[in-house]
């Protein structure tokens, strides 16, 4: 059950970090556009009177992508902190869960050993009988 929650939990953090991906790709990608409408507009006069609405729009766009990214960073961190918390929670279970097998072991080779003990004993009674 730990295993399969640390899983989950670490699905959701690749998920996170590829929504980030995304949003760097896509500020990456504006960027690129800007560099173009910035060369388009500079070629031609008629061109560069448009620019302004553009330039704006892109501003909007970029800070909103900024923003957005500033929000993952703080998902990402959160997420990092969970998985780290579920992987010190399996962690605890299969350190419980080892030393209990241990016990279980010793118990059952005490058991064997006291049958054994018995079992000799009887035959050296019977031995010392006859």
């Amino acid at each position: 059950m730990y295993k399969f929650e640390l899983d989950e939990k670490r699905r959701a953090l690749v998920a996170i970090e590829e929504q980030m991906q995304r949003t760097m790709d896509a500020r990456l990608n504006l960027d690129k556009e800007l560099a173009e409408e910035q060369k388009t507009a500079a070629q031609a006069i008629e061109l560069g009177m448009t620019y302004h609405g553009y330039s704006k729009k892109f501003i909007a766009r970029r800070q909103k992508l900024e923003q957005e990214l500033e929000h993952l960073k703080i998902e990402v961190e959160k997420a990092e902190l969970v998985v780290q918390m579920a992987y010190q929670e399996l962690k605890k279970y299969e350190v419980t869960a080892e030393r209990q097998a241990a016990r279980e072991k010793l118990e059952a080779t005490r058991k064997e050993q006291a049958e054994t003990d018995d079992t000799t004993i009887a035959a050296f009674e019977r031995k010392k009988k006859s």
